[in-house]
């Protein structure tokens, strides 16, 4: 199967390369960045013969292009012993936070035979491993919870301190103290029990003393309403209306 290896649009508009690098250069970094020798990695090992045949260059030139490349323009380390280069900046544009792409720099990192060029790779190596991306992911979802745990324990408190359930005594007592005459404070005290102590909304009551006060001017002023009714009651007899007894003319 082909490979692919993409180059950003971003490359020609690159201030490093728009500035220090010569139509030359621009050829030969292409070529690092998208030989078949390339890898996810971005470190791989290719002969010097290889580079020769495949840019048309004679080795005295690869060598050259290479030195400028590690010493002037600072864009790769080559080792020349194991023949390995690694691109510094491949990781920023080609390495994904994803379980395939960790796996394959795992297999490549583990294949790299200069052990300086690891110790260049290890920085940016290590956040895309999979037992440090666990850490990493492990550490999130405590944090996660932690935070959960907070809201939730907030709200509990909130609760527990505007949302105590009264007694029937504390009701009692309430009545007693605020001079709320003739109210049913049992009946008041079993209809919410019975409903969880919520309201007709289903929204947790949050001040029941404001409730026995809601409930109480509601009596009262069907108590007024009962009795106004009671002062002027009408019938109508034989067609004739009637006003508490009296005929009306």
């Amino acid at each position: 199967m082909a490979k692919y290896r993409s180059v950003q649009t971003l490359f020609w508009s690159d201030t490093k390369i728009v500035d220090e690098f010569t139509p030359e250069d621009k050829y030969f970094y292409l070529y690092l960045l998208t030989n078949e020798k390339s890898n996810q990695l971005g470190c791989y090992e290719i002969s010097i013969k290889k580079m020769c045949i495949d840019t048309g260059y004679n080795e005295e030139t690869i060598k050259k292009m290479l030195y400028r490349f590690e010493n002037v323009l600072e864009v790769i380390n080559f080792d020349s012993k194991t023949k390995e280069i690694f691109i510094k900046n491949w990781h920023k544009y080609n390495w994904l936070d994803s379980d395939t792409t960790r796996k394959c720099i795992e297999k490549e990192f583990n294949l790299v035979k200069s052990s300086k060029l690891k110790e260049l790779i290890i920085p940016f190596y290590t956040p895309y491993m999979p037992h440090g991306s666990n850490k990493k992911k492990k550490e999130k979802e405590k944090e996660k919870k932690e935070e959960k745990e907070c809201v939730y324990n907030s709200k509990v408190s909130d609760n527990s301190s505007n949302s105590t359930h009264p007694t029937l005594t504390d009701i009692i007592s309430f009545c007693s103290d605020n001079n709320i005459e003739n109210f049913d404070c049992e009946y008041f005290y079993d209809y919410y029990e019975a409903n969880g102590w919520v309201d007709m909304n289903g929204n947790k009551i949050k001040n029941w003393k404001s409730k026995i006060k809601t409930w109480y001017k509601k009596d009262v002023k069907n108590e007024e309403l009962k009795q106004n009714t009671s002062k002027n009651k009408y019938e109508v007899i034989d067609g004739i209306t009637y006003k508490n007894g009296k005929r009306l003319l």
